[in-house]
């Protein structure tokens, strides 16, 4: 791998598949970063509900006018476009 690369070594608990990779730190292997992040597993729910959580309050960003206290759609804009693909309902037939 060539330098300024970053490798995530996901088997670390387990004695790892990445030469130089460490339980819960980041290694500089030749300027390679080897990650190896400790019991995973457990972060991922967190890191999911975290994200989920910023993406709705970035989508109520959008779509909320405070001076009009309403949702204002802006069908222009490519994602408020995509969070209504079903505003005027759906026919699944």
């Amino acid at each position: 791998m060539g330098q300024g690369s970053v490798v995530i070594d996901l088997a670390v608990d387990r004695g790892g598949n990445c030469f130089g990779s460490v339980r819960g730190k980041v290694a500089d292997v030749h300027g390679v970063k080897v990650y190896g992040p400790a019991n995973l597993p457990s972060d991922i729910g967190r890191n999911a509900t975290e994200l989920y959580a910023r993406n709705i309050f970035s989508l109520l960003q959008l779509i909320y006018n405070a001076e009009k206290k309403a949702l204002v759609f802006d069908h222009g804009d490519e994602i408020v476009k995509a969070a209504l693909l079903t505003e005027k309902g759906c026919d699944f037939a």
